[in-house]
């Protein structure tokens, strides 16, 4: 028997791989999305979506191969310790009951249950390399498609197109297999799906395996908190294997041996022995009570455990998909040009803000709930450190531009800040009717303030515009709107100029009127 505890966190660590996986191709999709969808000419446009397309099936490959290629010695490892605690665990009871059974490295048989039932798990996840690569090319071609035909059709910029085809593919995550209903498995699901049917299902074949050989009869199943409704109603009870005596069939009872019953699909329950007049129930009617009827409240709901759960699971894949399209706008940025970058930056600060929101909506409903947080389950292999604190970075960013001006309003600080003079940064061209020439750059600027933004209680209307068009310049808080004279024997001009921390790009520097002397 494996506890639900020991099942429940089996397959973090291998789901957590293939995550990587599919946050590393919905990267490479962005990118030959970038590269693809802009091209004009039907012709190159066929060969090159050709191209892009096997290009694409073949990186998934590669990339599922290779994983699953590193992770079978643990796979097998993963099998043959589960082998051993769950007859470790029946053993108990059949020596507390005068048996003696035989301990799994005793028995070629039982042995020979681990390693084929391990076998067809790798088998299962050799399929979904296939089944991956194909269902991931066919979600890239649609994509594509998509973004092409909007492009055509004159109604949309590629600067909207193409983060939106990001974007979907982001949120809709990595098809491993497609079905004929139209359902859809992401990679995830498969791989959890996978190891943790394969897992308990090979744990059952060694309990009845033991138990003909003990020969035992009745078996008791476990229980756990927040079960599917359709188990809660055999779990922790006692059932009989050959269906007779005073105790209910158990293959019938559990659907035992099928896919949506005691041992099937993701399903965390198992069975051990139990003997009459010997053993104690192990959930007394008081814990099945507390296990089938536990409630939660949040807000003003009241939720079952189980719906509670499946609530969680909800925010957990939303968080997922956050994370993806952050990785998705941070890889197409990388080979866009500079509105298509702009357009992707700003996506990503406005995820960026989502994802903060859903993880701290997430704390709240764990806390409230008493529910465990499980943090593996929003985790996206390579979505590192160095993708956090961008994710981080950019909340704060685009929180700033949101409550800039409520938060300056009760700042304190003067109206516009005086400040000494200094070299301008950059050439002003001078276009007048009556005056051609330039304000050179090094020009030495006078009378210099700033009338909005940093350092002043002015809010600065143009900030959005400008932390979105220049990303590399500094912080959102770090612009100002910055006014300065230049005297020259003749004529006296006023220079205003956007600046964050020294930085003035070129367009943002204009002359605002001249004098003469």
């Amino acid at each position: 028997m494996l506890s639900p505890a020991y099942l429940e966190h089996l397959p973090d660590e291998f789901v957590r791989l293939f995550l990587g996986v599919e946050n590393s191709v919905i990267e490479d999709m962005a990118r030959r999305i970038v590269k693809t969808a802009t091209l004009t000419d039907t012709a190159k446009w066929q060969y090159e979506r050709l191209r892009a397309a096997n290009a694409s099936y073949d990186y998934i490959m590669q990339q599922l191969e290779r994983m699953t290629g590193q992770t079978e010695g643990e796979l097998r490892g993963l099998f043959e310790g589960a082998g051993v605690e769950a007859l470790e665990y029946d053993n108990r009871i059949y020596r507390y009951a005068g048996l003696e059974p035989t301990a799994l490295e005793d028995s070629p048989l039982l042995r020979q249950q681990v390693l084929t039932a391990y076998k067809n798990t790798q088998g299962v996840f050799q399929n979904l390399t296939r089944t991956t690569a194909s269902a991931g090319q066919k979600q890239f071609i649609d994509a594509l498609d998509h973004a092409a035909l909007q492009l055509q059709s004159g109604a949309f910029a590629y600067t909207e197109v193409i983060p939106a085809a990001i974007r979907e593919l982001a949120q809709s995550g990595l098809a491993a297999i497609r079905y004929p209903t139209g359902h859809v498995d992401r990679l995830d699901v498969a791989t959890r799906r996978a190891v943790l049917t394969g897992v308990n299902q090979m744990a059952g074949k060694l309990s009845v395996a033991q138990a003909d050989d003990m020969g035992c009869d009745l078996v008791e199943t476990t229980a756990h908190a927040g079960a599917r409704p359709s188990h809660q109603v055999w779990q922790g009870k006692v059932f009989s294997r050959s269906g007779s005596g005073r105790y209910p069939d158990f293959a019938s009872s559990t659907g035992y041996g099928t896919g949506a019953g005691l041992c099937g699909w993701n399903c965390r329950h198992s069975f051990f022995p139990y003997f009459e007049g010997l053993s104690e129930s192990a959930y007394p009617r008081k814990t099945l009570d507390d296990y089938n009827n536990r409630t939660v409240e949040y807000g003003d709901k009241k939720l079952s455990y189980y719906d509670a759960t499946q609530v969680q699971r909800g925010m957990e894949r939303a968080v997922r998909a956050t994370k993806r399209e952050l990785a998705g706008y941070g890889a197409g940025m990388k080979d866009a040009d500079e509105p298509l970058r702009n357009a992707l930056k700003e996506k990503f600060d406005r995820s960026s803000v989502t994802l903060k929101r859903q993880e701290a909506k997430l704390k709240d409903f764990t806390k409230k709930t008493g529910l465990d947080r499980q943090r593996e389950r929003e985790q996206v292999l390579g979505f590192g450190r160095s993708a956090a604190q961008k994710a981080v970075s950019a909340n704060r960013n685009m929180l700033f531009i949101k409550n800039d001006a409520t938060k300056k309003a009760a700042s304190g600080l003067p109206k516009k800040l005086n400040l000494p003079d200094e070299k301008i940064k950059q050439t002003v061209n001078v276009d007048l009717s009556v005056l051609h020439g330039v304000v050179p750059k090094g020009a030495n600027a006078t009378e210099v303030y700033a009338m909005a933004g940093a350092g002043t209680s002015t809010p600065l209307r143009d900030v959005k515009r400008l932390y979105s068009s220049y990303p590399r310049a500094g912080p959102a808080s770090g612009w100002q709107k910055k006014s300065g004279t230049v005297y020259t024997q003749n004529y006296k001009y006023v220079i205003h100029w956007y600046e964050n921390h020294g930085t003035v790009p070129p367009f943002e520097i204009k002359l605002k009127g001249v004098k003469k002397r």
